[in-house]
């Protein structure tokens, strides 16, 4: 497995685990539509499937100046799992704000907005 690889899905598994903790120390644990455990697996494996699916859609070519493209980077998965868990609570996916946060690390390959759009696509399209 490549490093770039490894250390993205430590980071999706933190951060899944760190979203399920966080709303039910808030309460929020109704939101969650089986136990904690198997969502914060389910989650971390859909945003995987996700990003394989976008790079066989959407290969983007690797930088030679060590940039690495946008849906490698924790902005992308906080976005989606914050989405993904707070979206029927009236979280946003806005592409602006997004791509806002995404301009604030210079190391980021910046998405095209029907990049963006098609990635979000393919991620509720895997939750099914």
């Amino acid at each position: 497995m490549k490093k770039g690889i490894k250390t993205m899905t430590g980071l999706v598994e933190f951060i899944s685990k760190t979203i399920a903790s966080y709303a039910i120390k808030k309460g929020l644990d109704h939101l969650l539509s089986e136990d904690r455990e198997s969502f914060e697996k389910r989650l971390s494996g859909v945003i995987h499937a996700t990003i394989e699916e976008f790079k066989k859609e959407n290969p983007i070519p690797a930088s030679r100046d060590g940039k690495f493209p946008f849906y490698e980077s924790q902005v992308m998965t906080n976005e989606l799992l914050m989405y993904r868990f707070f979206g029927g609570e009236g979280y946003p996916f806005d592409h602006e704000t997004i791509k806002s946060e995404l301009r604030k690390n210079p190391n980021i390959l910046p998405p095209t907005e029907n990049q963006l759009a098609s990635f979000f696509d393919i991620f509720c399209w895997s939750w099914r």
